[in-house]
């Protein structure tokens, strides 16, 4: 999903502790980097976007082992993430 398609965050939801502050930007710079990964990766050529889809694949078929929500809407993000990429 591309940063433009993400939903915007509801204000009550918004971190504000500082270990929820840190936490959160943990987790945006981990996203940030793995979109810029992920596209100079597929901007390699068809082999390095047919390694990705492989890896996404495979970590689609780990979410769905687990449970819970989050495994879930993670699941619909990464297939949400290869409908877009193809």
């Amino acid at each position: 999903m591309s940063p433009s398609n993400l939903p915007p965050r509801p204000s009550e939801a918004a971190p504000n502790t500082p270990d929820q502050i840190a936490q959160e930007i943990d987790v945006q710079t981990a996203l940030a980097l793995s979109r810029a990964a992920t596209q100079a990766l597929r901007a390699m050529g068809p082999l390095s976007r047919h390694a990705i889809e492989d890896a996404v694949e495979a970590e689609i078929a780990l979410q769905d082992l687990r449970e819970g929500v989050v495994p879930s809407i993670v699941t619909a993000m990464l297939r949400a993430e290869i409908a877009e990429a193809a």
